[in-house]
């Protein structure tokens, strides 16, 4: 019997009526129930009986401890309570700290994740067309959270596209599984995207589904149902689908991890990147200026996006640093990223050598010509000591491949006029995590972020609710994110932005010369600013 056939040992660690359904369903499903544990007891090794993976469903009070505890076990575990998100970014490192397994999910119907795809690609098709948009959803009268899990990732994926917040209706009523309907009213017709969970045994038939996936899944991270359903393949989870095909949301500029002897760390940025995307980032951005990309050997550049793009397996756009002021170096780096796997290539305006408006924009036209790959604009002339002006970007942008802009100027003027006259498809991404809330609120499309690296979930939040149109609800995260923003820059970038990860313990706090450790009188104000936004 191969190991994919063989029975796959499971805990389960709640015996409630999701745990009494999915023992139903076990040996039905390849499945052998090594142990049920049930309130009071203990979870533990001996408790776990040698399972191959743990599935939780208990209450939201315990569901972080118990999985904890199958962590510290050595056993994955499939949490199945809702009600308990805010612990995520807690229970991340946790899984990163112990080189574990987990796997969470708002739902574990199959139906209810295929239906969030459409349900981002019915708010793209109806946009403007007339329609309202509503949500309703139906549960058991004991059902707790409301809105349920399930809502929110509704909603979630939806309102991107729709381009404005989609409310809910919650009814806990009676023994309903759980029904939710998307609704779309216009005057004289109703698209409705509708799921109904006619059996409670659907969430465990996934669950067990899921349970299957992450016994076999060898390496270490927090993993989602749309792992489960499309994994290693591409295409994205729920929120990369739903900000469509080009760059939009929050991109982080993710650091490079270093050994103590200035050695590229590739564990450390293995488990880095898994945490990016366990925390909802939309893309990911290696070998920038905060990736230390300038004292970077080539092989280490390549190295370092090969990397991301294995960890990343398809699920998010990678964007790679291929930048140089000499045309010719950055055309054969160009080529050196495409064939390392990056999906999109991020080139800077010529540093150093100050061309006019004319050389910027030959430079990017040889470039363009010569790779294949979609193209993302950098202007940043606190680096570069030039400016890549609007009429620049905007003759650029008529160029097929490329596709988007990362604009530091700060420049608000200038970065209305790219989006007055920007063609259609073409991506205005600001370049500094002070003006992302402002540029999304003029119309832009996300951030390229150096603060997402140590708060990638608020970040991205920032960025989901700014294009659902919430603005209310962006603004409140970017005024908790403002305390960072200010001590992530109080020297060079990434000087405090490693320290900040070093104190969160997810690398060495070591930079390659001429960039130093951070001076001791700013980590304070590093500490307090990391608190203040809820990552330590």
């Amino acid at each position: 019997m191969s190991g994919r056939d063989r029975p796959i040992r499971v805990a389960l660690v709640g015996n409630g009526k999701m745990g009494r359904a999915i023992a139903a369903l076990a040996a039905e499903r390849g499945a052998e129930v090594a142990a049920t544990i049930g309130r009071g007891t203990r979870v533990d090794r001996a408790a776990l009986g040698g399972a191959d993976v743990a599935i939780e469903f208990t209450e939201p009070a315990a569901a972080v401890d118990n999985a904890r505890a199958c962590l510290a076990a050595g056993v994955p575990v499939v949490v199945g309570t809702t009600g308990w998100l805010e612990a995520l970014p807690a229970l991340s490192r946790d899984v990163e700290a112990a080189g574990g397994r987990l796997l969470w999910a708002a739902n574990f119907s199959v139906g209810v994740n295929a239906m969030l795809a459409v349900a981002a690609a019915a708010a793209r098709a109806l946009r403007g067309a007339g329609f309202d948009a509503h949500l309703v959803e139906t549960h058991h009268a004991a059902k707790r959270d409301a809105p349920s899990g399930t809502a929110l990732a509704l909603a979630r994926a939806a309102e991107p596209e729709w381009g404005a917040p989609v409310p809910t209706t919650s009814v806990r009523v009676g023994h309903v599984p759980g029904t939710h309907a998307l609704v779309f009213d216009a005057p004289f017709e109703q698209v409705v995207v509708r799921h109904e969970a006619r059996d409670r045994r659907v969430f465990a038939e996934g669950a067990l589904v899921a349970a299957r996936w992450l016994a076999a899944e060898r390496r270490p991270g927090v993993y989602t149902m749309q792992d489960v359903l499309a994994p290693r393949a591409g295409g994205g989870g729920v929120m990369a689908e739903s900000l469509g095909a080009g760059l939009r949301g929050c991109g982080t500029a993710i650091v490079t991890p270093f050994t103590s002897d200035g050695a590229v760390d590739e564990p450390a940025l293995r488990a880095f990147v898994r945490w990016q995307l366990a925390e909802g980032v939309h893309f990911l951005v290696p070998c920038g200026s905060t990736g230390e990309a300038a004292t970077l050997a080539p092989e280490e550049h390549r190295r370092v996006v090969e990397i991301t793009v294995d960890e990343v397996a398809g699920r998010v756009p990678v964007v790679a640093g291929a930048g140089s002021n000499d045309t010719q170096r950055a055309i054969a780096l160009s080529r050196e990223m495409r064939d390392a796997g990056a999906t999109h290539l991020l080139h800077v305006s010529p540093a150093y050598s100050k061309p006019p408006q004319r050389g910027i924009e030959a430079h990017f036209r040889a470039v363009a010509d010569a790779v294949d790959l979609p193209i993302v604009l950098y202007n940043v002339p606190g680096r570069t000591a030039s400016n890549m002006d609007a009429a620049t970007t905007l003759r650029l942008a008529e160029v097929s491949n490329i596709v988007a802009v990362k604009e530091a100027s700060a420049n608000m003027l200038q970065i209305d006029a790219i989006l007055r006259d920007r063609p259609d498809g073409f991506a205005v991404l600001s370049g500094d995590d002070q003006t992302a809330f402002a540029t999304m609120a003029h119309g832009g499309d996300g951030v390229i972020s150096v603060v997402s690296n140590a708060t990638p979930r608020l970040m991205a939040e920032l960025c989901e609710r700014a294009l659902a149109g919430d603005l209310a609800g962006a603004r409140e995260r970017h005024a908790r994110l403002v305390p960072w923003m200010a001590a992530a820059f109080v020297e060079s970038n990434p000087i405090p932005v490693k320290a900040a990860l070093a104190m969160m313990g997810h690398m060495q706090n070591v930079l390659r010369l001429p960039l130093v450790p951070l001076a001791e009188s700013h980590a304070p104000a590093v500490r307090a600013a990391l608190v203040a936004a809820g990552a330590l």
